[in-house]
């Protein structure tokens, strides 16, 4: 009997970290759903018209953020995309503290004519947390990590629209620093053969084949 006692303990030690990988207490009654097993998150809300939208997040290190998402009727869902990562390239310059104007040069400051460096924004993924905010939900999963900047990931789902928002949320402090970033989402696989596309006044729209237009894939 006392040869188990420290196997059971290590048991019990192995089960209540693994439970306790996803922070869920500021989850409140809104409408989504979330679950987490082990290395994954679940996070299902309404899109309007009686459909769902479904998040699949993979919490592993190594594998794609975006496992799956789907959409549509409660128990009749369609997968539109899979193996997903997020990434940000953050350009990195120097403000100019002009004691004429008091400090900022807030619209005459030329920030790109003086030296500057791009970086490709690195993400580790590290604790996770979901809470909501009315009829937001949003996942929190800490471990962006960029020169001097340092943050977390946000996925904010919005109740009655099939969009979602990816960010990351960085700070510095280093003082006086200039950035410009570009985001979007990569994949190693050939996840589409055409692509849609459209911009808020109209000009430009349409849905072509890939092999028809320059589509650039990070590998």
């Amino acid at each position: 009997m006392k040869k188990s006692v420290p196997v059971f303990f290590i048991i019990c030690v192995f089960f209540l970290n693994a439970s306790a990988q996803v922070n869920l207490k500021g989850v409140k009654p809104n409408g989504a759903t979330v679950s987490a097993r082990q290395k994954e998150l679940v996070v299902s809300w309404p899109v309007g018209n009686s459909a769902i939208g479904k998040m699949v997040l993979d919490l592993e290190n190594g594998r794609p953020l975006f496992s799956s998402l789907q959409m549509g009727k409660p128990g009749d869902l369609k997968e539109v995309a899979a193996h997903l990562d997020p990434a940000f390239v953050l350009r990195i310059g120097k403000r100019t503290l002009s004691p004429n104007s008091g400090g900022w040069d807030v619209f005459f400051d030329r920030v790109p004519t003086r030296p500057y460096t791009t970086n490709v924004v690195k993400f580790a993924k590290g604790a996770t947390s979901v809470f909501t905010k009315g009829a937001q939900t949003v996942v929190r999963i800490n471990g962006v990590q960029c020169e001097t900047f340092s943050g977390a990931l946000e996925i904010t789902c919005y109740n009655g629209s099939p969009l979602f928002n990816v960010a990351a949320v960085v700070s510095t402090p280093k003082d006086s620093t200039a950035i410009l970033y570009d985001a979007g989402l990569i994949s190693k696989k050939d996840n589409w053969s055409s692509v849609a596309w459209s911009d808020v006044k109209e000009i430009f729209s349409g849905k072509r084949q890939l092999k028809q237009i320059q589509v650039k894939i990070w590998k």
